[in-house]
């Protein structure tokens, strides 16, 4: 019997974003495609090995806000894409906002999720409809996600001295771009499983403001945030500790 030849190894969705741009520059001597917007129809039907979703909203602010644009941004597109492309393995990039609680309670093994906001409930639905649909799948929830060529969050804000909706004694934790898309394709052969990424420990948004030396305004209305998840199942799994959240600051600050 002739095996059928694949279009490509992987698919990649939203090869353009931040996270998106650094798989790509992971898999530039892979076999790979990058779907995007302008290409979409010209891929539907087609067969990959791996498709990797970095598509849908990223905005925090964004989807909670809009929830009715958000789940047609990210749950509808999320479901078109298992359907219109075929492939043998999903990989998802989802958020830690699914979890109810953040900090060391925001960990894979928890069963019961209830996010607060819509921008996390879209994402948890999203999650489903891939379990659901998918035969093999993983799925990795990201932590705040920087890098030099950033166009929005805290720290693209406070480099352009622009107002910062955040309360400026919150504190989150911070993986940069480059580190994620490594980690994840060393997991990408793991199935059926969920993983948190994220970087270690936290960093105040003041203390930020001082290291970049930002002129930036704070909103004092906004409530405190602690935003870190528990990475103790993915440092198992690689045997090795995650970066510290300071030290993914300071490179994307100063590269």
């Amino acid at each position: 019997m002739i095996k059928k030849k694949l279009l490509a190894k992987y698919f990649l969705i939203g090869g353009k974003g931040l996270i998106g741009k650094s798989i790509a520059n992971l898999l530039i001597k892979k076999n790979f495609k990058i779907i995007t917007k302008k290409n979409y129809k010209k891929y539907i039907g087609k067969e990959c090995s791996v498709l990797i979703n970095a598509n849908g909203n990223s905005s925090r602010y964004y989807g909670n806000k809009f929830p009715k644009k958000d789940f047609k941004k990210s749950v509808l597109t999320t479901f078109d894409t298992i359907f219109d492309f075929k492939f043998k393995k999903y990989i998802f990039i989802s958020s830690g906002d699914v979890y109810n609680r953040l900090g060391k309670d925001a960990s894979e093994k928890k069963i019961i999720l209830c996010p607060e906001g819509s921008y996390g409930k879209n994402k948890l639905l999203s999650e489903l409809i891939i379990k659901l649909y998918c035969k093999k799948w993983l799925i990795v929830r990201a932590g705040p996600i920087i890098g030099p060529d950033q166009k929005k969050g805290l720290i693209f804000d406070l480099k352009n001295n622009s107002a910062v909706y955040s309360n400026k004694n919150s504190t989150y934790s911070y993986i940069g771009a480059n580190n994620f898309a490594k980690i994840l394709l060393k997991i990408s052969k793991q199935n059926n499983k969920v993983f948190n990424i994220s970087g270690n420990g936290t960093v105040k948004n003041s203390d930020i403001k001082k290291i970049i030396n930002s002129t930036s305004l704070f909103d004092k209305n906004k409530k405190i945030e602690n935003y870190f998840l528990n990475n103790s199942l993915i440092e198992k799994e690689l045997k090795t500790k995650l970066p510290k959240s300071i030290s993914e600051i300071k490179k994307t600050i100063f590269n």
